[in-house]
């Protein structure tokens, strides 16, 4: 909710703020890769594992 807080104030005063705007635009890609990682890993923990169902031994 405060990126997005963050993200309104910013664009409300990019004229204000000037080159300042760069560091908003540099945060905001910092969040979509934060966001995208924990995403990824999120999902890769979620696969569950194999099961044989055989009863073979694995290995």
């Amino acid at each position: 909710m405060l990126t997005g807080v963050l993200g309104i104030a910013s664009e409300l005063f990019r004229h204000v703020i000037g080159m300042g705007y760069s560091v908003y635009g540099f945060l905001l890609f910092v969040w979509f890769i934060a966001v995208g990682w924990h995403l990824y890993r999120l999902g890769r923990d979620a696969i569950p594992e194999p099961v044989d169902t055989c009863g073979n031994a694995a290995g």
